[in-house]
């Protein structure tokens, strides 16, 4: 029987899609008809019934990211979902509830959920500062458990319920209570089990008369399994050496996650089966259940497995990224590509794995290398939509044509920072309108090099600069280079000569405005639509208008003055206190700016006027810290690369058509329960856009946003208008382009 995977297609303006990895999922639950698998940002759901997949994630309701476990309740019919901020979310009927105590009462020293198992209508949450316990019914917090010794702080790993006791395995020892004594916050009314006072205990089951529980031993690295029952202590004997990350126990059967194993034991303590491989890799099991005749498995490598009695399997992964790493994004032609490397805030290694990743007709592929590392900017070849290259810091540069990697260029073509050893940091890259490569290069002599057909040309000019960083080429061939760390500009004219040193000219400067200030940790350099280049800083964006001034004058940044508008006749500096961490411009020439610390931002064309924010908690961005931001002009989408993942936004300013040959409205009809705006795609930028009637009364008139125009369906006094017909007549700036649609309307 095969499984029926969802597409998930480009949304209307204003929808969000999630880009978040899903292969590593580390905990599982649920019922007969679905089961539950959480990644670290989302959740996987799949359908017995319909044999389907679905996400679940910030993008469509999660009111936070970072799960750190999840748990289905058979009784009460309801998912919770807990978050690494002590966050809680119910989910019920396809509908989302957010409980925020937990993560309100401990924001200042923070709390972490272990676990979460269910007694009747009661939800017990195994936490770093004891049991919680939620009443799902009433939607609140009941009480806190302190299961301890002497009242110090001990944390709960797992609780289970054996007939009328709760037990909990802590990091001091075993404990144990009736679940219905009211006074269990003290931690005086809590029993240990003899025998178990000082050691770690992370897994608790209860399965016939036994209770099962695991018990950590951190210095070998060797767990014990033993059960508690009617004669006493018992040792479970066979299992695998190793690490054991959870219990699971249903009907008669015990299920024990070990990593490169399942095994399940029966209620007398044997092991029945053992589950050693499945797939194509080594199984990474960090928690299992059995649900019917099937198990299903949370694998760290390969998704939400299910197991059959006869060992066949199927992995449920939802299409996405390899990993949720996006140190930069670059969209061009219709294609995305992401980088997944990083750099400390020395500009030292983190030797994170070379990782490419390539979005292309809406699916993800993935390059993760052993023998790479740190993959920091990717330039694809402007018309060769599957021909990219991309810098390292520390192995040089990587070619890929059709997914492949085709060249790499190290210490033999490009030097080393260090003599003898392949150690060849690039980082900036920027491909010329003849196509030639150019990168920048730190700890060499030669810090700018060009990749001239099969050849590399060291250029004769030594930056004395510790790390250099990205590189932009302007519409008349100026290079400007981004010196991080606060250490200014260098541009240089080569004449678009590249192997001839002799008509070249450079100039290395601070940025500084006008009225004499520097700017610190300059950082993202972006150019907009009307030739003016943009560069991040902790100090908010600066622009240099004229750039091409650069070597005929002292050319100073501009900062931008957005008006109070508070009748003080006062303005501010456009986001003057946020560290601008990358910047990009859409088709209608409006600038995006993702910041270190406040989510993302929205610049009118005019430059005045701050036109939205997108932030953690008021958008479903991941995260506040954006560190690269892309623009896709074919579908409209702006790509945010977070420090938790990746998420679109679907928005107007796609590129101006040349032609407008292709102009359709959508949707289009426009059915009675549609509740959005109409969206007028394929024109030229900036063009006129009026609407009107059959009989050629005007309704509505605007202009477009790169190619696009939106219409919330109401006529130019405000009032919604009629089912019917309405013409629909662009026109573009210049009167040289016009074309005419429609739309049908119904009410």
């Amino acid at each position: 029987m095969g499984l029926l995977h969802p597409v998930y297609g480009q949304g209307p303006p204003g929808s969000w899609s999630d880009h978040f990895p899903y292969q590593s999922v580390f905990f599982v639950t649920g019922g007969e008809e679905e089961i539950y698998g959480s990644t670290e940002h989302a959740i996987t759901i799949f359908n017995s019934s319909y044999q389907e997949i679905r996400k679940l994630s910030k993008v469509n309701g999660l009111s936070d990211c970072s799960i750190a476990t999840i748990g289905y309740s058979q009784d009460e019919d309801v998912l919770l979902i807990a978050y690494s901020s002590g966050n809680i979310d119910i989910y019920e009927d396809g509908r989302l509830r957010n409980i925020p105590d937990i993560m309100n009462y401990f924001l200042p020293g923070g709390i972490q959920v272990n676990r979460v198992r269910y007694y009747n209508e009661y939800a017990c949450l195994a936490t770093s500062h004891g049991i919680i316990i939620i009443n799902l019914p009433k939607y609140e917090i009941k009480d806190t458990w302190k299961p301890s010794i002497d009242g110090s702080l001990n944390e709960v790993f797992d609780v289970c319920i054996h007939e009328d006791s709760i037990f909990a395995a802590t990091a001091s020892g075993l404990f144990r209570a009736a679940f219905d004594n009211e006074g269990l916050a003290f931690y005086g009314n809590w029993d240990i089990i003899e025998g178990s006072n000082g050691n770690t205990y992370n897994c608790l089951a209860s399965l016939g008369e036994k209770i099962f529980y695991n018990k950590r031993d951190i210095i070998s690295g060797v767990d014990s399994v033993f059960y508690l029952g009617e004669e006493g202590i018992g040792y479970l004997p066979g299992l695998p050496p190793g690490i054991n990350h959870t219990f699971e126990s249903s009907a008669a059967r015990l299920l024990i996650s070990s990593g490169s194993s399942v095994n399940v034991v029966d209620a007398g303590g044997n092991i029945v089966r053992s589950i050693n491989g499945y797939g194509d890799q080594p199984p990474d099991a960090r928690n299992a259940i059995a649900a019917g005749d099937n198990i299903f498995v949370a694998d760290a490598n390969q998704g939400m497995v299910r197991l059959s009695e006869g060992n066949d399997y199927e992995s449920f992964i939802p299409d996405g990224p390899g990993a949720d790493n996006s140190c930069h994004i670059a969209a061009s032609g219709g294609q995305v590509w992401v980088t997944g490397g990083s750099v400390d805030e020395n500009w030292d290694n983190t030797f994170t794995p070379f990782m490419l990743f390539n979005f292309n007709e809406r699916k993800w592929w993935s390059e993760q290398r052993d023998d790479a590392w740190d993959a920091m900017r990717v330039a694809p070849v402007p018309g060769e939509n599957s021909h990219a290259y991309v810098s390292t810091w520390g192995m040089g540069v990587f070619e890929y044509e059709n997914k492949v990697m085709v060249n790499h260029w190290g210490e033999s073509s490009l030097g080393s920072m260090i003599p003898g050893e392949a150690f060849v940091r690039v980082y900036g890259m920027a491909i010329d309108k003849d196509k030639n490569l150019w990168i920048t290069q730190s700890g060499v002599q030669s810090n700018i090099k060009v990749l001239a057909g099969d050849n590399w040309i060291a250029l004769p000019y030594n930056i004395d600069e510790t790390v250099i960083g990205d590189i932009l080429i302007s519409p008349v061939g100026h290079k400007w280079i981004v010196l991080p760390e606060g250490r200014g500009l260098f541009v240089l004219d080569d004449n678009n000569t590249p192997s001839d040193f002799d008509d070249d000219r450079y100039k290395k400067f601070q940025v500084q405005d006008q009225d004499g200030t520097f700017f610190s940790n300059t950082g993202a350099i972006c150019l907009d639509l009307d030739g003016n280049i943009w560069i991040g800083t902790r100090q908010g964006p600066v622009v240099y208008y004229y750039p091409d001034r650069v070597f005929d004058q002292d050319i100073y940044a501009s900062r931008i003055k957005v008006p109070r508008n508070d009748g003080s006749g006062l303005a501010d500096y456009l986001l003057g206190t946020e560290y601008i961490s990358s910047i990009a411009v859409d088709g209608g020439n409006r600038k995006w700016m993702g910041t270190l610390n406040s989510g993302a931002f929205l610049i009118a064309e005019s430059n005045s006027e701050l036109v939205k924010n997108f932030n953690s908690a008021n958008s479903p961005l991941p995260a506040d810290n954006v560190r690269s931001i892309a623009t896709d002009g074919e579908t409209g989408e702006v790509w945010f690369g977070t420090t938790q993942g990746i998420v679109t936004l679907r928005e107007t300013g796609t590129t101006g058509s040349d032609n407008m040959d292709k102009v359709y409205a959508y949707p289009n009809p426009v059915r009675e329960d549609f509740t959005g705006n109409v969206t007028i795609t394929g024109l030229a930028g900036n063009s006129n856009v009026k609407i009107t009637d059959v009989s050629g009364n005007l309704v509505y008139e605007t202009e477009s946003t790169g190619g696009d125009a939106t219409w919330d369906m109401t006529t130019y006094n405000g009032q919604k208008v009629s089912t019917g017909v309405y013409l629909v007549f662009c026109t573009s700036p210049d009167g040289m382009l016009s074309t005419v649609t429609k739309i049908l309307i119904i009410r």
